[in-house]
C-alpha cells in the first residue's frame, strides 16, 4: 500500500509552521521582526536536513566511529 500523504506541496508545511509559531501583532514592525526570526530559524531546520545525506555517508565510511568532519 502506497503512502498517503495528506498535503501535496511542501510550502504548506512552511507556512503551518511559522503559523503555529507566530504571536498575533497590530504593529506590522513587530509581526515583520517575528516573521524574520522565524523564518531564521526555519532555515537552520533546512540546513540541517539538508546536510544530513552527507553526514550519513561520513558516518558510513567512518563505520560508526569518530568523524572528524565539519558539516
Amino acid at each position: 500500500m502506497a503512502c498517503q500523504v495528506t498535503r501535496s506541496l511542501p510550502i504548506e508545511y512552511v507556512w503551518d509552521a511559522l503559523g503555529r509559531q507566530l504571536q498575533p501583532s497590530r504593529d506590522t514592525g513587530e509581526l515583520t521582526a517575528q516573521m524574520q526570526r522565524l523564518w531564521q530559524d526555519l532555515r537552520q531546520g533546512v540546513d540541517l536536513i539538508e546536510s544530513m545525506p552527507r553526514r550519513i555517508s561520513a558516518c558510513i565510511a567512518a563505520r560508526g566511529g569518530f568523524l572528524l568532519t565539519d558539516f
